[in-house]
């Protein structure tokens, strides 16, 4: 799973997002990595650092999905949809109220 900072992944800002590996098994898997864009542009590379987690951070565009690919070990190439992207983040608490 992926876990953006903050609680969501919000476009033209850079992101922080940790993430958490795990086996077939449910225990830490060690992983390396790449995101993609829906063009298949490389945007970032990401590596866990212990027991399966680590983050990355990258600037997402708003309208674009991205998709996390297990490149490492080889035997685990899987793809995941990383959270969708928001266009802002929350607004101006006086601004809701008014």
């Amino acid at each position: 799973p992926f876990f953006p900072e903050g609680g969501n992944i919000i476009a033209n800002f850079k992101n922080k997002i940790a993430f958490e590996a795990l086996n077939e098994y449910g225990l830490p898997a060690d992983v390396e990595g790449i995101i993609l864009d829906d063009d298949k542009k490389l945007i970032t590379t990401f590596k866990s650092f212990h027991q399966g987690m680590g983050t990355f951070e990258f600037v997402p565009q708003f309208g674009k999905k991205y998709t996390a690919k297990i490149i490492k070990p080889k035997e685990l190439t899987k793809e995941f949809e990383l959270p969708k992207i928001y266009q802002k983040g929350l607004e101006n608490q006086a601004t809701r109220n008014s």
